[in-house]
């Protein structure tokens, strides 16, 4: 059984609006992007914990960089 589904309405590349799910079982984390399903153990989600937080990073950064110029 699926807990705590949170789902974020995202763009896509073609300007439609989707939805990213995200819940967790016991052992897994849940994810659906674009209608595909994927399972993720602890070390594959911290690992894309990561790698979103370095792009939302990556992103304020630029936006400082741009009010600063």
């Amino acid at each position: 059984m699926l807990n705590e589904l949170r789902a974020v309405t995202c763009r896509d590349r073609t300007g439609q609006d989707r939805d990213v799910v995200v819940g967790h079982t016991q052992s897994t984390v849940w994810l659906r992007v674009a209608g595909e399903e994927r399972l993720l153990d602890t070390t594959q989600a911290e690992a894309l914990y990561v790698a979103i937080g370095v792009q939302i990073a990556a992103v304020q950064s630029a936006r400082r960089k741009a009010v600063g110029a």
